[in-house]
Order: C-alpha cells, then sequence, then structure tokens
C-alpha cells in the first residue's frame, strides 16, 4: 500500500496528464491529481510559469481597506482629533500640503526646485489667498524682510547688485 520515508505514509497515485506513478502522502491522496506542476498548468490551461500566472482575478477589497474607506468621511471637521484654529505649525502645513497640493513652482521667480508654502501674514489660517507657493530662497528672503525688517531684494533678476547696495545701506543706518 504505502512507503514510509520518514514522511509518514505514502500513496502511489497515477497523473492524470502524464500517466507518470508518483507519491504523496496519505492526507493529500485524495486532492492530489497530477505528478508536478507543469502536468497541472497544462490541465489549467496556463502556458508556463506558476498556476494562475496570466489570469485576471476579480477585485476584492480586504478587510482593512473597507474600514479605511469608511473612515474617510471622519476627515477634517468631521474628526476628533480636529483643533480648529489651535493647531500647531507643523499640522497646519500638513493640512495645507493635503488641501492646496504639494507646491510646484515660486510664485515670485518661477523655480520648480524645494518649493515650500509660505505664510503671507504670518497669522497662518486655513485660507487660500493667506499662502503661496516660494522656492527656499524667496521664502527665506521673504521671512526675513517681514519678521525682521531688513530689506533684502526679492527678485532674482540683478541679485547681485541689490543686495549689495541693500547690505550697504544697512551698514550706513546702523
Amino acid at each position: 500500500m504505502g512507503v514510509s520515508q520518514g514522511w509518514g505514509v505514502r500513496v502511489e497515485l497515477t497523473c492524470e496528464v502524464c500517466s507518470k506513478k508518483f507519491l504523496v502522502t496519505k492526507g493529500r491522496a485524495e486532492i492530489s491529481k497530477h505528478c508536478s506542476r507543469k502536468c497541472h498548468n497544462s490541465a489549467a490551461g496556463i502556458k508556463g510559469g506558476k498556476a494562475g500566472k496570466g489570469k485576471i482575478m476579480p477585485y476584492v477589497p480586504k478587510p482593512h481597506m473597507i474600514l479605511r474607506n469608511k473612515l474617510i468621511k471622519y476627515k477634517g471637521k468631521d474628526s476628533g482629533n480636529w483643533k480648529g484654529d489651535n493647531v500647531g505649525y507643523y499640522g497646519l502645513h500638513m493640512w495645507i500640503k493635503s488641501n492646496f497640493g504639494i507646491p510646484t513652482k515660486c510664485e515670485n521667480c518661477g523655480a520648480e526646485k524645494s518649493v515650500q508654502w509660505s505664510n503671507k501674514d504670518h497669522k497662518y489660517t486655513r485660507m487660500r489667498e493667506d499662502w503661496e507657493q516660494l522656492c527656499s530662497s524667496c521664502h527665506q528672503k521673504y521671512d526675513h524682510r517681514i519678521l525682521k525688517g531688513v530689506d533684502i531684494p526679492f527678485d532674482r533678476k540683478n541679485r547681485s547688485v541689490r543686495l549689495i547696495k541693500s547690505l550697504t545701506s544697512l551698514n550706513n543706518t546702523i
């Protein structure tokens, strides 16, 4: 009946495709029909590769995705974690990015690298009119001018000449 080779009792079966004899454990005797993956694939009508490869499977959402889609309605003001105007600096910047998008082009010089959201009046409201897209260079100059009262040129045209003029005029007033 069966052969034992350390795997428990094995049963000899015949492949339905190539009629080759093969061994399986006693528990798989009723399930196994093929001697190899190649025979299984040819019986399933699959050319080469693994079984199921090339077949289009229907989309079935996973339970955690269903839960996530239900929780989307609790986003923003409907969320239990909503802080309104008491939000911190980084939380507000995350909200700005998620609602207004990632900044792509500097509104001042047109640069497309290292562009950031800049608050115009430093009151940090959630209104789009209070925010502008600036590259890091223009953002730094804008904040320096607004917060410290130092007039550093804000555009890139003739930057070096204007910077020298502004720094010399600043030194003369000090």
